[in-house]
C-alpha cells in the first residue's frame, strides 16, 4: 500500500536509536532486546496519521552460528543400542572446515577408533566413516529426532533423520549449512502488530524490517534501503518510547555477545482524508450470481416447452 504524504503537514522525522542508551534491558545479558524512553516525543495532528519505516541499521556480526539450546547438540547411539548419548558442540562461529575439525575431535574422544569426516567441495556435503578395529566399534548412529536443539541442518541432515556411519564412507543427505539457524536478522518493535506477515507465526507480527547476512563473521551488517521502503501505518498519535527486539527468522533472540547496535526509524505523516479516500476506492467488490440473458438458449428452450404444453392442453 502506498500513501501520498501530507504536503501541508509536518516534515518527516528520523529517530536514531543506540542500544547502548537503553532505559532498560528486557532479556538478561542481551543488548538486543531493550526499551528506551525519550524526553521529547513525536506527535501528529488530529487530521493526520503516522507512517513508520526502517530508515537505517548498523549491526555488528558478533552473533554465533552455533548457539546454545538452538543447534549445538548431536544425539547418537553406538552399535545399534537404544541408549542415546549426546555431544555438545561449543558455541561459536564456524566455517565448514572448523566445524568438521571440531566434530572430528569430539567424536574421537568418545568413540574407539574414531570417525573420519571429509568435506566434498563439489557436492558441499560431509562424508562420514568409522575408523574401526575389528574388535571395537562397528557403527555410529546420529539420531537427530532425540533433541530439539540438534545441529542436523549444519551437518547436512533432516530434522527427524537417523543416519548410520559405518566403515564405508557415506555422504550426508543434504548440503551442509553452517549458517542454517540464522540467515537474516529481524528488527521487531512495539510500534505495530499488523504491519507484516511471516510464515513462522502464520499471521501478523511486529517485524519492522529484515537484514540479510551478506558479509563474514566479525564484520558489520548494514541496512540502507535504496528504492523501496515498507511503510507501516500506525494508530499511535504520539511516539515517545520504543521496544526493540533483534531476532533470527525463527523469532529467537540474537546474542551480540556484549556489542551494541544502532538503527534509525523514519516517521512520515499522511492526511486522514487520503486514507479514507484510499479505503473508499479499495472496498472489496460484491459479486452477484450472474443472471441468465433474456434470449439465452435456456430461456428459449423454456419458452418452446411452455408452448408445447399449451398446445397439448388445447388438444
Amino acid at each position: 500500500m502506498s500513501y501520498s504524504l501530507d504536503s501541508n503537514g509536518a516534515s518527516s522525522k528520523v529517530i536514531h536509536i543506540n542500544s547502548l542508551d537503553a532505559s532498560t534491558t528486557l532479556s538478561t545479558g542481551l543488548t538486543s532486546y531493550f526499551r528506551i524512553f525519550f524526553e521529547e516525543g513525536i506527535s501528529c495532528r488530529d487530521n493526520e496519521r503516522m507512517l513508520v519505516s526502517l530508515h537505517q541499521a548498523t549491526i555488528p556480526y558478533s552473533f554465533y552460528n552455533i548457539r546454545n539450546e538452538i543447534n549445538n547438540i548431536i544425539p547418537y547411539k553406538i552399535d545399534g543400542a537404544e541408549t542415546v548419548h549426546t555431544i555438545t558442540i561449543p558455541i561459536g562461529s564456524y566455517t565448514s572446515t572448523s566445524l568438521k575439525n571440531q566434530l572430528t575431535s569430539l567424536l574421537n574422544v568418545v568413540l574407539t577408533g574414531g570417525v573420519n569426516i571429509t568435506y566434498d567441495r563439489t557436492t558441499q556435503k560431509f562424508k562420514y566413516s568409522c575408523i574401526t578395529p575389528t574388535d571395537a566399534l562397528r557403527a555410529l548412529t546420529f539420531d537427530f529426532d532425540e533433541s530439539p536443539y540438534s545441529a542436523h541442518i549444519e551437518l547436512g541432515f533432516n530434522p527427524q533423520e537417523t543416519f548410520v556411519i559405518t566403515a564405508t564412507p557415506t555422504s550426508s543427505t543434504n548440503v551442509i549449512d553452517v549458517n542454517g539457524s540464522i540467515h537474516g536478522l529481524f528488527i521487531r518493535t512495539n510500534l505495530t502488530t499488523d504491519g507484516s506477515i511471516d510464515s513462522k507465526s502464520k499471521g501478523l507480527n511486529t517485524i519492522l524490517g529484515r537484514l540479510p547476512i551478506q558479509s563474514n563473521f566479525g564484520s558489520v551488517l548494514f541496512f540502507n534501503p535504496n528504492n523501496s521502503t515498507h511503510k507501516i501505518l500506525i494508530h499511535n498519535k504520539t511516539l515517545n518510547h520504543f521496544t526493540i527486539r533483534l531476532t533470527d527468522e525463527r523469532n529467537r533472540e540474537v546474542d551480540l555477545n556484549g556489542l551494541h547496535f544502532t538503527l534509525a526509524i523514519q516517521v512520515d505523516f499522511v492526511n486522514i482524508r487520503d486514507i479514507n479516500t484510499f479505503n473508499r476506492y479499495t472496498q472489496p467488490i460484491q459479486y452477484q450470481t450472474p443472471q441468465t440473458p433474456p434470449n439465452s438458449p435456456k430461456k428459449v428452450l423454456k419458452k418452446k416447452k411452455s408452448k408445447l404444453k399449451g398446445k397439448n392442453k388445447s388438444k
